[in-house]
């Protein structure tokens, strides 16, 4: 994968080429650093204590629990079969907010901090890529940490060929989680809103885990806060606790994800766009 071809000035989204050990903008002639042969396209990058992607942060004897003796995760979350659909039809990816997972063949890797796996550093407000540049664009879990949620959608739109499509997934009955920070939630119907104000008209949405997953996941952080009597280390404790006592309710949505109202009560959902 040849990154250069569609790497663009975050500033002025025209051509990026290499000056020294960097990058530099053949328009507004900023500069920009390469970590590693990483291309660092933001201005402050974030480091590797800063980010919590899909974790509450927790004091130190909460990680070695975590650790030793880790519950499981309280939701169920299943891809839904038109996912592998859209990864094997894509002759390049975007993933926005990857983290540090390479997760997808001919996918370009984008997030905030320069992690393992990370292609480009970058800020999806503001794409360090040239327009039309990809057939799919996937947002999992990321916009709910996201200030402006608008503005990523609207970038994802430009660097998406016509007719390429965008797979968002987000909770929706779902615990407070920051990656640093953790801005809101979205329903379906916000979410399919949000899409078609972007320039998408929606394809698909479903669940990826449904109500018995909300219901586990709730039951397991009212215990821990009522129990822990304002102790963190407690509270880190009965997570674990109840995570075990738990997280077998969450099965319920093998049955319950396919009922009519399970969106009602549902812990995170998707919906797949397609560019107008």
């Amino acid at each position: 994968m040849n990154l250069q071809k569609v790497l663009a000035c975050p500033a002025c989204r025209k051509k990026l080429v290499e000056k020294g050990k960097g990058l530099q903008c053949n328009n507004c002639k900023k500069g920009y650093g390469v970590d590693r042969g990483v291309p660092l396209l933001i201005r402050e990058v974030l480091k590797g204590e800063d980010q919590a992607v899909g974790s509450l942060r927790v004091g130190r004897w909460g990680k070695v629990l975590r650790d030793l003796f880790g519950a499981p995760q309280a939701n169920l979350v299943r891809k839904p079969r038109i996912f592998g659909e859209l990864i094997e039809g894509s002759k390049l990816t975007l993933n926005i907010g990857s983290s540090s997972e390479k997760k997808y063949e001919r996918t370009v890797n984008l997030d905030l901090g320069a992690f393992p796996g990370v292609d480009v550093v970058g800020d999806g407000k503001k794409l360090p890529f040239k327009d039309r540049s990809f057939d799919l664009v996937l947002l999992e879990s990321v916009l709910e940490h996201v200030d402006a949620p608008e503005e990523v959608l609207a970038e994802a739109s430009r660097v998406l060929k016509k007719g390429g499509k965008i797979y968002v997934s987000i909770p929706f009955m779902f615990v407070f989680h920051g990656s640093p920070n953790d801005f809101g939630r979205l329903t379906r119907e916000g979410l399919r809103a949000r899409l078609e104000r972007a320039g998408f008209s929606v394809r698909d949405r479903g669940l990826l885990s449904g109500p018995g997953s909300t219901l586990s996941q709730t039951l397991r952080y009212f215990f821990a806060t009522l129990l822990c009597f304002g102790s963190q280390t407690l509270y880190s404790v009965w997570l674990h606790v109840f995570g075990w006592l738990t997280f077998w309710i969450r099965y319920f949505d093998l049955v319950l994800s396919g009922l009519g109202n399970a969106h009602v009560m549902g812990n995170v959902g998707y919906v797949v766009g397609v560019k107008k």
